[in-house]
């Protein structure tokens, strides 16, 4: 990782609908990826789609969604999408 910055862009995905991730990484290789923290509760719906529409529309971008999971769990799990 070279560079990390919290809502440091935000997508405008459709008439009066934006997303701004919370954080975007800028990765040795070149990748620029966009990530979505979430807490342990339940993922509500519309941020998945919403998280769909920017990857569909920015190609470009590695999006992905990540959520605090228990301890025994592994304690992060992480959806490229």
């Amino acid at each position: 990782m070279l560079w990390w910055k919290f809502e440091s862009v935000t997508f405008k995905i459709a008439d009066n609908t934006r997303y701004t991730p919370d954080f975007g990484v800028f990765y040795a290789d070149g990748v620029m990826e966009y990530v979505d923290a979430k807490g342990g509760g339940p993922i509500d719906p519309k941020s998945v789609v919403k998280v769909k529409c920017a990857a569909d529309q920015f190609p470009q971008f590695r999006f992905v969604i990540e959520q605090r999971r228990a301890k025994k769990d592994g304690e992060i799990g992480r959806a490229h999408v």
